[in-house]
């Protein structure tokens, strides 16, 4: 029986042992999806949200913003000769207001700091597969019958600040946010495992979580910008790391035969951050963002920016790395990330803008980290879209974007991406 526990054992622990990735996402508006190069940015429809304290260089007013994004995908891996994908469908808000003065300006945002959509395999996931590969190469005739495995992590943000002028062309900004993560978890196995030689029957295998894990943390937001020339516009943002102490609130069933094994939650054997109460830290890393606008012309605006993440230096699941000890994978190596991008505003008639940008993304994380339902990939990104200028009040957005993400492979696994985000925004001022 003690054998049969150690099999099962590392049946739940290769299902999670690459279970890592980085959390931070850009689209916090529709416009990013048609333009990614907005740190720099002067406008009314994004500029809240990438560069505050840029808010100081718009007219006086009370403008409101609200956007809704919507993701349509495919995660796909394969192993072992077989594929494993589940499609994607994640729709997100968004929502600013912000009020300009003479000497200061007041603003709020809401909507998604970081995370991403839900997955759900419903036919199995890679590592299954590797798990009755390995169960067969000692046990001949193990078999897993159903499998499942189902992920999603979202980190929602408010942030409250002012900015305000320095000198006549530098302003700053100061905020501070508050952020609300959630990271929850399903898995189940179902399978057999012969214990004895044939006729005998197998003996039914069988381990189930079902794991919410949430928690809130508060950073600050610092910004400048600077009007270096009437055509070159300046922007820098640091936010700062959020410290996270995620809860988890989780139910299991484990059991060989009809008897529990393993106080009936293999997956918090190996994992403690799944086990009923348990508290683990995955800190929201700090990044700085430096952008730049220039005008070409009178109708035309081109814009690039850099975003650095420093993953190396926030907490990310350093407790459970010291307590899971379970081989390379279990490690959970990150280091720092960047994006790159360029963005053109084009006015080609009185109401009507076309925007294009391109983004090129290096996350940070570690293949050895990888699994079914997070693995962040690099990536490039393509978008465009219209921004249509309806009154002197009202300002309408339409954009499409798609990632191409690169493929990567691990410890026998292909991991490959795909994604379009549309998105529709709206700019009113009073």
């Amino acid at each position: 029986m003690k054998n049969k526990k150690i099999i099962l054992s590392f049946l739940v622990m290769t299902t999670m042992a690459k279970g890592a990735s980085i959390d931070h996402i850009m689209n916090y508006t529709p416009e990013y999806n048609a333009n990614p190069a907005l740190q720099g940015a002067i406008n009314s429809t994004s500029t809240v949200n990438y560069n505050p304290a840029g808010l100081m260089r718009l007219e006086n007013g009370l403008y409101f913003n609200g956007g809704l994004q919507l993701g349509i995908g495919k995660y796909k891996v394969g192993y072992s000769g077989k594929d494993h994908s589940t499609d994607l469908l994640s729709a997100t808000g968004s929502f600013s207001v912000f009020k300009k003065y003479d000497k200061y300006a007041l603003y709020l945002t809401f909507g998604g700091l970081a995370g991403g959509a839900a997955v759900d395999y419903k036919s199995g996931i890679s590592t299954y597969t590797m798990m009755e590969n390995t169960l067969n190469g000692q046990f001949p005739g193990s078999r897993i019958n159903f499998s499942s495995a189902t992920g999603e992590n979202r980190y929602l943000q408010t942030t409250i600040g002012a900015a305000f002028n320095i000198t006549p062309k530098l302003s700053g900004s100061i905020a501070g946010r508050v952020v609300r993560g959630k990271r929850d978890f399903t898995g189940k196995v179902e399978g057999s495992i012969p214990v004895l030689p044939a006729p005998f029957p197998k003996l039914p295998i069988r381990a189930e979580i079902d794991a919410e894990r949430e928690a809130y943390g508060f950073g600050i937001q610092l910004g400048l910008n600077y009007l270096v020339t009437e055509k070159l516009n300046v922007g820098l943002r640091y936010d700062s790391k959020v410290k996270l102490n995620f809860k988890t609130d989780s139910s299991s069933v484990s059991s060989l035969g009809k008897k529990p094994i393993a106080g009936n939650n293999l997956f918090g054997q190996f994992y403690p951050e799944y086990i009923n109460g348990s508290k683990y830290r995955r800190d929201l890393p700090a990044l700085l963002a430096l952008g730049a606008q220039y005008k070409v012309t009178d109708s035309w605006n081109l814009y690039s920016g850099v975003t650095y993440y420093f993953n190396k230096s926030a907490n990310i699941d350093e407790a459970v790395k010291e307590k899971v000890k379970i081989g390379e994978g279990a490690s959970r190596v990150y280091n720092d990330g960047y994006e790159i991008a360029i963005g053109s505003e084009l006015q080609i008639s009185e109401k009507i803008s076309w925007l294009a940008g391109i983004n090129y993304s290096v996350t940070g994380a570690s293949t050895e980290n990888y699994h079914d339902s997070e693995y962040a990939l690099d990536s490039i990104m393509l978008g465009t879209g219209i921004k249509y200028t309806a009154t002197q009040k009202l300002t309408l957005i339409g954009s499409v974007s798609h990632y191409f993400y690169l493929p990567e492979s691990s410890n026998g696994h292909d991991y490959k991406k795909r994604m379009t985000a549309v998105g529709v925004g709206i700019t009113y001022k009073l």
